[in-house]
């Protein structure tokens, strides 16, 4: 019954995430999809699992994602059916792909047959490592090259959105030529008197 319970609070989350029409509310409802996912998780009895997904999607990717929209200054723009037009070949791409994964992920029990004949002899955490970082190690590392991607982009958008007029640029060859003595200045203070 719990079970249920918190896949439909996963549910009514991910929709949230989609129908909300402001990005810091689609972040929080993110959130709230990651904290019943983890829920799932302690039901499952993976409980490693579930703390590693408050920590790392609530406590890094979300706040990440929350700050990279906090910084955007650039107005938000209306979502328009009419501007998806142009990119409807790959959002219906994307989609396939997607069902697809599921789909396949659905019909193959090699995952969970692996997890359970390992973890009869382990602890969880050891299990887990076991299966990741021996037969899913290049999975594992793809996975990480694509963060660090999405992470740069975050920084480009980020910084692309800003004019450059209001952006300060360092002159390195300034700095370096700059006169200590028109900057410094050495000033001797009496004791217990100020400047």
């Amino acid at each position: 019954m719990l079970a249920y319970l918190f896949s439909g609070l996963i549910l009514a989350g991910a929709i949230g995430v989609i129908i909300s029409r402001k990005p810091v509310y689609s972040v929080l409802f993110l959130i709230f999809s990651f904290l019943n996912a983890s829920a799932l998780y302690i039901l499952l009895g993976a409980e490693f699992i579930a703390l590693s997904t408050i920590i790392l999607y609530v406590g890094a990717v979300a706040v990440l994602l929350l700050f990279v929209v906090m910084t955007l200054t650039e107005p938000a723009e209306k979502l328009s059916w009419a501007a998806l037009k142009t990119h409807r070949y790959w959002i219906g791409g994307m989609a396939a792909v997607f069902a697809l994964e599921l789909i396949l992920a659905i019909k193959s029990p090699k995952l969970s047959s692996d997890i359970s004949s390992t973890s009869a002899h382990m602890s969880n955490i050891k299990a887990i490592g076991s299966i990741l970082y021996t037969k899913y190690g290049l999975i594992f590392q793809c996975c990480a090259v694509l963060l660090l991607v999405a992470m740069v982009s975050a920084v480009i958008v980020t910084f692309q959105s800003r004019s450059p007029k209001n952006v300060k640029r360092q002159k390195v060859s300034d700095q370096i030529n700059r006169n200590p003595d028109e900057i410094l200045k050495m000033v001797k203070v009496k004791n217990r008197e100020g400047i």
